[in-house]
């Protein structure tokens, strides 16, 4: 074999001509093959993916299997595999080794081939290949010396990849220096120069090759040149943050031009240093200053001018503001309007003053005068133009688009840019400032005329008026912003006290174990599923579920399904399209207008099997179509449902749909009647007369024992919502008493005794449904017990259905061990 030193050589020197890879490849495998005695061979190199690796050289392989190589995934076959895990491997006798019996290289005819990879930096940049038809030919020596060859075509690889890197970063850097507005130049320590980006030399005029025969000394003036050592000198000293300083230059001929130059140190090795300097071309900055100055100059002048102009009325505005404040500090409206046309009067700016404001129900109007046959008044017209004379095209549009308006004696009318001081005030004259609100909605006017001179009001007066009366409507207009903020916060107290936990009234377990269901359902969106019987508070608990969620920002719309027919069931919850039926109008369903928020189904169990299915596919899909419509309409609901009856019994007896259970069982929250937390009754008393006296404006009362001794002992069918009539009864008939008695109560409450006195257990009607379900809970149990506790095997001995057996357990309380 050659020596591979010299190999070595030359294939570095091939890499590195510049000649086209896939031909400086197919000159390098050549060699290769010749020192390996092989007869066909092939390289392939990694894509930028590194997904697969693309032949780019091969000698001696057929072109009819040469095809299927163009491009081989990493890990396949035996290429993709040494290309993969970055291992040589050697099949010295293709005929026993099953590798080439399970690949594609088979076909090639080979009896003895190497593939190896290609490394450079510890990185597989790609896969050679050698082989020969006769066996034994490629051997472990031969590997070797190939393995060192593949180590070196990596190295070479990686080399030429790092140069072309380097000149095209080299080129990128020299481009965007040569093309950057800004002068850049390198200079020794004598100021001498050694390189300049384009801009400078097109500014300097000069060329490329005569840059570095340049001194600074020879192209800018003397006085600059001083500023360029003392940078220089500065940074030698050992200035870190560099020098910052501003000259005019002159270039090729040109006018002189300002530059901010910034400076820094190059050092070399030794005492070898160069200077950078980078200039900024600051001439349009230092115009655009110079006029700011003479902008500056101009406007203080106008301002000292204003200021003498608006000091002359200093009195008049100093009055205006001064009622405006109290303005504020007023609560009627009345008053107010009344205060501002005191205010004009008494500044002896106008004899006749009226003023009229929208009462904000766009109709009536509040209105004070003075000067107009009686004394100040405050009323309320129907009109906004009662007076014929002001029922003018010009006012209305001053009004409408919060323009003050002059109207003359002779009907005419001009805006405010047209009432010159000059001009004298005739008698009829009348001047028009609105008042507006934010954007410059009016919400009403002042009218002025017969001022106390000859003159009409200048353009300062107008505006002083304007503002004056712009201050006033914004008071206004705070009032009643206060007045509606003041309604939305009852409003939304009572939504958050309807939609709060703490109607939840209640210590016992049961109770304990709803509340903390509600707490863990408020930030999902999971369906839920409220049981129990009439009264138990079932719409409480869906109002908390929806105003303890992530939802409570959204709508909550209820519907009682039990309420409704069913022929008009469908296009409430779905809504209609207008004239699907004779004088039938567009409205909107239940299911859009909770977009975003809840759906509160009550009494679900009562709607039909057609309804049901249509409420399940709006459910699964996510959509509503309304009665008549054509087009789906995407929606976004949270469903809260409620039946009284048992839904498993209603599933079983074909009344509910099977899957809408299931859709709506996602979570269950059943309810206790009132009768098994009587311990909860106190608590649910003194909830009831608080809220129940605030709402109707009440005096607290206290409860009698003996009235809360028949609370307990009665069995309260009705449940809450019976205790609730029964103590709001109570609260109205006994007003002018100061504690609930037993003859405030219904008479139904009042008059209740039970069929019989208590008897002991087992003994009496009374205790006839605890024997049967003392009985039902001993059979479950037995049966289960012979079933290992698998609750499926035991509904199949007592012959009852899964479902039905899952639900005796839960209600019997029976424990199911673990495991």
């Amino acid at each position: 074999m050659p020596e591979t030193p010299g190999l070595f050589e030359e294939i570095h020197e091939i890499l590195a001509r510049g000649a086209p890879v896939d031909e400086s490849l197919r000159s390098v495998l050549e060699k290769v093959l010749r020192l390996a005695d092989a007869e066909r061979g092939a390289i392939f190199l990694m894509n930028r993916a590194k997904s697969a690796l693309v032949r780019r050289a091969h000698v001696g392989m057929p072109p009819e299997i040469i095809e299927s190589y163009t491009e081989v995934p990493v890990g396949e076959q035996i290429i993709g595999t040494v290309g993969k895990t970055g291992e040589r491997i050697l099949v010295e006798d293709a005929s026993s080794d099953d590798r080439v019996r399970f690949s594609n290289l088979g076909g090639l005819g080979l009896a003895s081939f190497a593939c190896l990879p290609i490394v450079a930096r510890r990185n597989v940049l790609g896969v050679l290949t050698a082989g020969n038809s006769r066996p034994g030919t490629i051997d472990a020596r031969r590997l070797s010396t190939l393995a060192a060859v593949g180590h070196q075509i990596g190295i070479a690889l990686d080399n030429g990849d790092l140069l072309r890197r380097s000149r095209r970063s080299e080129r990128l850097y020299r481009h965007l220096v040569d093309h950057a507005p800004d002068l850049t130049f390198l200079c020794d320590p004598s100021l001498r120069m050694i390189r300049m980006n384009r801009g400078g030399i097109e500014f300097f005029g000069l060329s490329a090759e005569h840059v570095s025969r340049e001194n600074l000394e020879s192209l800018i003036d003397a006085e600059s040149v001083a500023l360029f050592r003392e940078a220089r000198d500065s940074l030698v000293r050992g200035d870190r943050h560099g020098s910052v300083f501003e000259i005019k230059l002159g270039g090729g001929g040109g006018r002189k031009k300002s530059y901010e130059f910034r400076t820094s140190l190059i050092r070399e090795e030794g005492d070898l240093f160069y200077m950078h300097y980078v200039g900024r071309n600051i001439t349009r900055r230092k115009e655009l200053e110079s006029r700011l100055l003479q902008y500056a100059d101009q406007l203080e002048g106008e301002v000292e001018k204003r200021v003498s102009e608006l000091h002359q009325a200093k009195n008049q505005i100093a009055v205006l503001f001064q009622v405006s404040e109290k303005i504020r500090e007023m609560e009627s409206v009345d008053e107010k309007l009344s205060l501002i046309v005191r205010t004009v009067v008494d500044a002896k700016l106008f004899r006749k003053v009226m003023i009229r404001v929208h009462d904000g129900a766009g109709k009536r109007r509040k209105v004070a005068s003075w000067g107009y046959g009686d004394e100040e008044l405050v009323s309320v017209e129907r009109e906004f133009f009662a007076d014929k004379a002001l029922d003018s095209p010009f006012l209305k549009k001053g009004v409408a688009m919060g323009n003050s308006y002059f109207l003359p004696a002779d009907g005419g009318g001009a805006d405010r840019g047209a009432m010159p001081g000059s001009a004298r005030w005739r008698e009829g004259d009348r001047l028009i400032v609105p008042l507006s609100r934010g954007a410059g909605r009016p919400i009403g006017f002042l009218l002025v005329e017969d001022p106390p001179g000859e003159k009409r009001p200048g353009e300062d007066l107008v505006q002083v008026l304007e503002l004056f009366v712009n201050q006033a409507a914004q008071a206004i207009e705070e009032e009643r912003l206060s007045r509606r903020l003041r309604e939305a916060d009852r409003i939304r107290r009572e939504y958050t006290s309807r939609h709060s936990m703490e109607n939840l009234i209640g210590s016992t377990r049961e109770m304990r174990d709803v509340i903390d269901s509600i707490r863990k359902l408020s930030e999902v969106r999971s369906s839920v599923l409220i049981t129990g019987e009439s009264g138990t508070g079932k719409e409480l608990v869906a109002n908390a579920i929806h105003g303890s969620g992530n939802r409570r920002d959204g709508p909550f719309i209820k519907i009682n399904c039990a309420a409704i027919p069913d022929a008009l069931l469908e296009s409430e919850l779905f809504g209609i399209e207008k004239n699907v039926a004779t004088q039938v109008d567009r409205r909107i369903g239940k299911f859009e207008l909770a977009d975003g928020g809840t759906l509160f189904l009550d009494e679900v169990a009562d709607m039909s099997l057609a309804t049901q299915a249509k409420v399940l596919r709006a459910l699964q899909e996510r959509v509503a179509e309304r009665v008549g419509g054509e087009r789906p309409i995407p929606i976004d609901v949270r469903i809260l449902a409620a039946t009284n009856r048992d839904p498993l019994v209603e599933v079983e007896e074909g009344r509910l749909r099977q899957d809408l259970f299931y859709r709506l069982h996602v979570v269950r929250i059943e309810l206790p009647p009132l009768r098994d937390r009587r311990e909860d009754i106190p608590a649910l008393v003194d909830h009831m007369i608080e809220r129940t006296c605030r709402e109707q404006e009440l005096e607290p009362k206290r409860v009698a024992p003996e009235v809360l001794s028949l609370f307990h002992r009665y069995p309260w069918p009705g449940n809450v919502r019976q205790l609730q009539n029964c103590i709001e009864r109570a609260l109205v008939m006994g007003k002018a008493k100061e504690e609930i008695v037993v003859d405030d109560l219904p008479p139904a409450i009042r008059m209740w005794e039970p069929d019989q006195r208590e008897a002991p257990p087992g003994e009496g009607n009374g205790d006839l449904e605890s024997a049967l379900e003392a009985f039902e809970r001993e059979r479950i149990i037995e049966a289960l017990e012979k079933s290992d506790w698998v609750q499926c095997r035991a509904a199949r001995l007592l012959g009852i259905s899964e479902r039905a057996m899952w639900y005796r357990v839960k209600k019997l309380a029976i424990s199911i061990p673990d495991g």
